[in-house]
């Protein structure tokens, strides 16, 4: 009888952890308590001025030929809250580092490793979780 006729948000539209992917292959992780979107922007924006200190993203761009994705950051996850960002974050450039370290497959360009949780006691969880992942992907299914 009673409807829910609220209509979804717009992808990247919340305050979050996010990933921006450049053509080359890096990847730059950040948090912002704006909408994803629009910190996004303000790095294509920074890129664009020439503001090469503002961020690991728009120091990438200096020396690289490829173009980061501007309008389609990746929301990793949705975070009101500052401090669950901050830890989020430095999580998610930890687990990123082991990966690249693990595959070489990508770059991580972000200065630092966040300012929270930016410890190496997370890297072993983040190696044996993507061990675990690769194993699962690469068995032959039964």
């Amino acid at each position: 009888i009673l409807c829910n006729n609220k209509s979804k948000l717009l992808p990247n539209s919340q305050p979050g952890v996010y990933k921006l992917s450049c053509s080359c292959g890096a990847v730059y992780i950040g948090e912002t308590k704006k909408k994803v979107l629009t910190r996004s922007i303000e790095h294509q924006q920074d890129s664009m001025k020439g503001n090469w200190e503002a961020s690991g993203a728009t120091e990438h761009c200096k020396s690289c030929h490829g173009q980061f994705n501007w309008l389609q950051p990746k929301t990793l996850s949705i975070a009101p809250n500052y401090r669950e960002r901050k830890i989020r974050e430095a999580l998610e450039i930890n687990r990123a580092r082991t990966l690249e370290e693990a595959t070489s497959s990508f770059t991580v360009v972000n200065r630092d490793n966040g300012n929270l949780a930016s410890s190496n006691v997370w890297k072993p969880l983040f190696s044996k979780l993507h061990r675990r992942v690769s194993n699962i992907a690469t068995s032959p299914m039964t």
